[in-house]
């Protein structure tokens, strides 16, 4: 049997596994484990068709960051019949990638995709030329070193008759996909980092190709700093907007872009007065509620005054509520600097506990409240000596080269939240 051969034989199989919903027993018989596993008829085809597609040598890649299915189904060109993608790498590093049609009970090969890079960044479908179809959004480098100023490259697709076409390709460092002026179009927005350190965010809206809607630079970016979170959404019930959180050494600070009258603005110009923290700490919708919030590390009333490597700080996250400032608080936590626990506050509770000042955040902490100094809830260190001989109602959250880290509760008042 050919070396080739045996190659298309072992991707074939590794397909399989790559499209079923197969679990992982470890108490199952061995013999079982080595059984090739069944799939519908259909993925089975599918699976056959793509490995025997693929060139001697070849990997299926998975995206770098967004959706990370090596194989995605879905209607393309809005035609009723399922496309399928999927981009694999050769032995010269470059990505390429399949589209494959439904025809019947089995699939057809119908265009391949040059790409643009040799490492797949993205990949995400919609319809961001706002003509009903959905487009093909893939994002490609040639570097592997994840540099905010690699040459990076965002080609949008359309797909249509069984054929593949570009529609655009612009550099990139970072791109968001959303309506940024309320008006249920999508815009593409595309932040550009150069060598210097320059940021430049950009937002185009599609028609007869990508037209530039607002242009702003970003200030307070120069340098050694880079942005270690961009995320995109809801950051108000009824305002979209982009938050980079940008570091500055190992402290941080997050930017929040939004569009006014047309026009992209920063809304805290001074973000580093406005979401300076001195530890780095993601935006994100923490709480759950569709909306995004802005971390913070804030110190417990009471510490102000201590050394700050003795202050142990809450995690507090913002929701923007349209001026200056951040003041609207929706969560707050204590986080362990060793990433050990988390302890949640419920949200009846916050802004209402601080930390005893006499507690030491790597022995004991104590939660008492603001108005009265009640304790209510008290996280201890334990070796496992001193846990086999301890009494009370203690809940082990967390174990640690011998220790036992466990968590008491003023059950009457119940400010953790589970």
């Amino acid at each position: 049997m050919s070396k080739s051969i045996w190659i298309k034989l072992f991707a074939a199989v590794g397909l399989l596994f790559l499209l079923s919903a197969c679990s992982f027993n470890p108490l199952a018989d061995p013999k079982t484990l080595i059984q090739t596993p069944e799939l519908p008829s259909d993925k089975q085809t599918l699976s056959s068709i793509i490995s025997s597609e693929l060139p001697e040598g070849a990997s299926i890649q998975s995206p770098k960051n967004g959706n990370g299915s090596k194989i995605q189904t879905v209607d393309l060109d809005g035609d009723g019949t399922s496309e399928t993608i999927v981009f694999y790498q050769t032995t010269t590093g470059r990505i390429v990638g399949l589209i494959f049609e439904k025809s019947g009970d089995t699939w057809v090969k119908k265009d391949t995709i040059d790409s643009a890079g040799f490492t797949l960044e993205s990949v995400e479908i919609t319809d961001i030329t706002n003509d009903g179809h959905r487009d093909l959004i893939v994002g490609y480098s040639n570097d592997t070193s994840n540099s905010e100023s690699s040459q990076k490259r965002l080609v949008i697709y359309s797909y249509d008759k069984g054929k593949i076409s570009i529609v655009d390709d612009m550099p990139y460092s970072y791109y968001s996909i959303i309506d940024m002026d309320g008006d249920g179009i999508n815009d593409l927005v595309i932040t550009k980092i150069n060598n210097s350190g320059y940021v430049n965010i950009a937002a185009y809206r599609y028609k007869a190709g990508f037209q530039l809607i607002s242009s702003m630079d970003l200030v307070n970016t120069i340098g050694s700093d880079h942005f270690y979170n961009v995320v995109a959404g809801k950051v108000t019930a009824n305002q979209n907007g982009i938050i980079m959180d940008q570091t500055l050494g190992v402290s941080a600070f997050s930017h929040l872009i939004v569009m006014e009258d047309g026009q992209l603005k920063d809304v805290f110009p001074l973000s580093r007065q406005a979401t300076y923290k001195d530890i780095q700490i993601t935006s994100e919708d923490v709480n759950n509620d569709g909306i995004l919030e802005i971390g913070m590390a804030e110190i417990p009333e009471g510490w102000e005054n201590i050394a700050p490597t003795e202050i142990p700080r809450f995690t507090s996250y913002y929701q923007w509520s349209g001026g200056a400032d951040l003041t609207k608080l929706v969560s707050q936590q204590y986080r362990d600097e060793q990433g050990r626990f988390v302890i949640k506050l419920a949200p009846e509770w916050i802004g209402k506990v601080t930390i005893d000042t006499k507690s030491n955040k790597n022995q004991d902490l104590r939660f008492i409240l603001k108005d009265t100094g009640e304790k209510v809830a008290e996280v201890r260190f334990f070796s496992e000596n001193e846990w086999n001989n301890h009494s009370g109602d203690w809940e082990i959250i967390a174990q640690n080269r011998g220790q036992v880290i466990a968590l008491w509760e003023n059950s009457k008042i119940n400010v953790i939240q589970n």
